[in-house]
């Protein structure tokens, strides 16, 4: 962590809270001696002030920062005496990630860095597990390059987003290529073997995809699966159909996943070596397996948010496009979006690490109540939103008051009661189904304008400007009457 203050109490201040976290702190007084330390030192995090000894100021050195495409993952938190908009504003445009003003409170100060180092770790782990992928590719494409014989297979694992479609391939190209009377892979199951891709040549017949056979039998599948190395065997098979007999094993995560079988009717019907023959297209079976699991961790990471395991606001935005593009015309579809009420005040009072735990137990609260059809995510800071299809806005306003009776019925360590609002509509009360989120988010800032602690319903019936007042009165024009409480102490919930 690289620390550039001239100022010497502000710097012994951040010094002492930097090391006491456990965080290794190099200090510096101006721009330039920084922009050399970063070039020849390891660093996560930058923390600069506005004004700095020399010649650069913190804000021209953000831009020398941004501009420099082997510092890009560098988190910089900017700390200035300013508080005003423009000069945050100007921080945020020149490259800084955050922005303290000073003085700070070093219990303040600290949070920011921890959320700093959070975003690190996230950005590790997205780079091990891109690194990963760029291994097994690297090997992936060595493998190709010395067998000819596998650059059709080699072509399939590289473009398939799945491993399945390979299966069947090697399958076909293992017959091919060792010129017998079919190919399998066979995944290894509990007390049974699963055929994954098969192909016989004519004349000939294999098991078919999906088809199994038990354990305890000495097939060629059973031989690999206990001893985990490519054999090749010859006498008859247990059924008396095949003579000549090869596999491999296909390896994921260190384990015998299953194998890839040549088989031949005829005794010697394989050619010398076909267990190793075998164990290169074995091995590209392993690697697609691989890759699409590599292929998936990068996914996840991108759909999800690391706090609360949530999916995140572009996941959300995936279902929510699937969603009103999938629905039949008459069918109800409706969105809560939920907002923590005051959430500012935990940060400020109990500091940011309590609010990241409200909003870890918040998030599993919520999951104990959403259904597997149903869409949950987090939008950030403390919104969150959840799609339900197939249901309308009566049946979503029962749901959402279940959602807020588990947020505010138990309190949480440290903080206490804490209540949530929420906005809901349906595809009805939108009138346009691209209006679904415009028309809840509405209707969630109506029921934070009315108080808080409760659920508004959007109505087409009473038209957009429709909302409910803090006192509970209609606004816009609408009769008092217009605003029905739907819960029986007539606080939590209305129709708007």
């Amino acid at each position: 962590m690289l620390l550039v203050e001239p100022n010497h109490l502000s710097t012994a201040i951040a010094v002492r809270a930097l090391t006491d976290a456990g965080h290794a702190v190099t200090h510096v007084e101006d721009g330039e001696t920084a922009l050399a330390e970063l070039h020849t030192g390891d660093y996560d995090v930058l923390i600069t002030a506005w004004e700095l000894a020399g010649v650069l100021s913190g804000d021209v050195l953000c831009r020398r920062i941004r501009a420099d495409a082997t510092l890009d993952r560098l988190r910089v938190l900017m700390l200035t005496s300013h508080d005003s908009n423009d000069h945050l504003i100007a921080a945020l445009d020149a490259g800084a990630d955050d922005f303290i003003v000073k003085p700070f409170h070093v219990d303040v100060f600290t949070a920011r860095v921890r959320a700093a180092m959070r975003v690190v770790l996230m950005e590790r782990e997205r780079n091990r597990a891109l690194e990963s992928l760029r291994r097994r590719e690297a090997a992936f494409k060595e493998i190709a390059a010395e067998q000819a014989a596998l650059r059709r297979v080699t072509a399939t694992v590289a473009r398939s987003r799945t491993p399945e479609g390979v299966f069947s391939l090697v399958a076909r190209e293992v017959a091919r290529v060792l010129g017998c009377d079919g190919g399998m892979v066979v995944r290894n199951g509990d007390g049974h073997f699963e055929v994954m891709g098969s192909h016989a040549v004519k004349g000939s017949t294999v098991l078919g995809i999906g088809e199994r056979f038990e354990t305890g039998q000495a097939t060629i599948a059973e031989r690999v699966a206990r001893g985990g190395v490519a054999v090749n065997l010859n006498g008859a098979s247990p059924d008396g159909r095949w003579h000549s007999r090869a596999g491999a094993p296909i390896h994921v995560d260190g384990e015998v996943w299953g194998s890839v079988v040549a088989l031949a009717a005829e005794v010697d019907g394989l050619p010398a070596g076909s267990d190793q023959r075998v164990a290169r297209f074995a091995e590209l079976v392993s690697l697609a397996i691989a890759n699409a699991q590599a292929r998936q961790q990068i996914a996840d990471l991108a759909l999800r948010d690391p706090l609360t395991g949530l999916p995140n606001r572009r996941a959300f935005s995936r279902a929510l496009a699937h969603a009103l593009g999938s629905r039949d015309e008459h069918e109800p579809l409706s969105l809560a979006i939920f907002d923590i009420d005051h959430f500012k005040r935990v940060n400020d009072t109990h500091g940011h690490e309590t609010g990241d735990l409200v909003l870890i137990e918040i998030a599993r609260r919520l999951r104990g109540v959403v259904r597997t059809s149903e869409h949950l995510a987090r939008l950030g800071g403390e919104e969150f939103v959840w799609l339900m299809p197939a249901t309308g806005a009566a049946a979503a306003m029962t749901a959402a008051e279940r959602v807020r009776l588990a947020v505010s019925a138990t309190p949480f360590p440290t903080v206490g009661t804490i209540t949530i609002s929420a906005g809901i509509a349906d595809v009805a009360s939108a009138g346009d189904p691209e209006m679904l989120y415009p028309v809840a988010d509405r209707a969630l800032y109506d029921a934070k304008k009315s108080g808080r602690n409760r659920i508004v319903v959007a109505d087409r019936a009473l038209g957009e400007a429709a909302a409910v007042g803090s006192s509970g009165a209609a606004r816009g024009g609408l009769p008092a009457e217009a605003v029905q409480p739907l819960d029986e102490d007539g606080s939590a919930a209305y129709h708007i």
